[in-house]
């Protein structure tokens, strides 16, 4: 008994640390929503160019981020991820896959 739990461990360490970088990734698209859903109205009551830029800057921020946390994960990881997430996150998180993560996934 106390063998299978010995067995079972690497398992049950590598789904809790999937689930963990999969917290982290809707964390960090949720992020990003809350930005866009703030900066828009903004956008579009004053059409500043600068604001355009700094929310631009913002997205791209959160991108860079997204994918360096990609880059480091096991593909099965990865996989994981992307079946765990709603169809539209699913598309912003494989475009970050697509520009960094194992290319085995690309």
């Amino acid at each position: 008994m106390n063998e299978e739990r010995k067995l079972l461990a690497p398992d049950a360490l590598a789904k809790g640390l999937a689930d963990v970088h999969l917290s982290e990734v809707r964390s960090l698209l949720s992020l990003q929503k809350r930005v866009e859903e703030l900066v828009e109205p903004l956008l579009r009551e004053q059409e500043t160019p600068s604001l355009d830029e700094a929310s631009n800057e913002i997205q791209q921020q959160y991108r860079r981020e997204l994918r360096n946390k990609l880059r480091v994960m096991p593909a099965n990881e990865v996989a994981y991820i992307l079946e765990s997430l709603e169809a539209n996150e699913r598309l912003i998180v494989w475009e970050e896959v697509k520009e960094g993560a194992d290319p085995i996934l690309a």
